[in-house]
């Protein structure tokens, strides 16, 4: 019980650190569906990748069902420091060899890599999905979920709205990979 209060309470620090000091989208787990879409995705499309990045990738779920069913490597970058960590102990305890966690700020991250990037997967949220337009040309694919990436447009558009939606600043976003060939 005393481990259940901590960890809400270090989450619940870490998600008011994101939204009044940092000004993001606080850590929003990726629901299953969206998991299998983005694997399936995957597998079927572009079944030559090498390397995946999660960007904002919070306890890694995400990362690992792309880890677990997909022959890439994943780079999985978080930059809060309690997400990280449950992502780094939940990989080793699970045994995930092929994700490999990273603790930074993305977009700087990413502006500063030299190597290029098969498949980005992005769950950041509408306005923030915006920040990667200037750094499409890293991969060769960009997936967001539930938010488009304004002023690019995508090849591909599946709509997964059955399943739900995600609501950010009380805006209902309904479920959607936007894939984008860059």
């Amino acid at each position: 019980m005393v481990l259940f209060i901590l960890y809400k309470t270090i989450q619940n620090i870490e998600r008011a650190l994101c939204v009044f000091k940092l000004r993001q989208i606080p850590f929003v787990p990726s629901v299953s569906v969206l998991r299998r879409a983005v694997v399936n995705e995957i597998r079927t499309h572009y079944p030559d990748a090498k390397t995946v990045m999660e960007i904002g990738a919070g306890y890694g779920g995400m990362a690992r069902e792309i880890a677990r069913h997909t022959n890439t490597t994943i780079y999985a970058i978080e930059n809060m420091w309690f997400s990280f960590n449950i992502m780094r102990v939940t990989n080793f305890i699970l045994r995930i060899r092929n994700c490999i966690p990273i603790r930074v700020d993305a977009f700087k991250y990413i502006r500063t890599m030299r190597r290029h990037i098969d498949i980005g997967v992005a769950y950041l949220g509408p306005g923030i999905n915006d920040k990667l337009a200037p750094y499409a040309n890293k991969f060769r694919v960009l997936i967001t979920l539930d938010a488009p990436i304004r002023g690019m447009h995508p090849t591909r558009i599946v709509d997964l709205s059955r399943y739900g939606a995600t609501r950010w600043n009380n805006v209902i976003w309904p479920h959607k990979l936007f894939i984008y060939e860059c």
